[in-house]
């Protein structure tokens, strides 16, 4: 993503569209989230159901949404999408007391329970590649 894209999708309506790309990069499936914002057919704040719609257009990409804690986060293959009251971002690591996460348009981050807990709803999805 170019950096004025980065800024756009940075935005608490478009950082799940961002976020739910990063992770699709990280597994090697190259998305636009403009066309993912065309294809949703809609301009409204993403929600959970509509990345599990986009994922389902996706070859070879499966998502389900799940509500977890911090405990239970530990044991789900990352990298998952995770939504917060200021939008949405990824996990991509969970260790015993603190884990790394990236918000669209910004840098990784380590977090520990508390400050995950501000950022988090206990909502995550979980993008499943299949790699045959």
């Amino acid at each position: 993503m170019s950096g004025g894209a980065q800024e756009r999708f940075a935005g608490h309506s478009e950082s799940g569209l961002a976020a739910f790309a990063v992770v699709l990069a990280m597994h090697r499936i190259a998305v636009d989230p403009d066309q993912l914002r065309h294809d949703l057919g809609h301009e409204r704040p993403v929600t959970s159901a509509d990345l599990l719609r986009l994922a389902k257009r996706l070859d070879g990409v499966r998502a389900r949404a799940v509500s977890t804690n911090f405990t239970k986060l530990k044991r789900l293959p990352m990298p998952v999408v995770a939504s917060g009251p200021s939008g949405w971002f990824v996990i991509g690591r969970v260790g015993d007391d603190e884990l790394l996460i990236q918000q669209p348009g910004h840098g990784v981050e380590r977090l520990d329970r508390a400050a995950l807990a501000e950022r988090w709803s206990g909502e995550v999805v979980l993008g499943i590649v299949d790699k045959g």
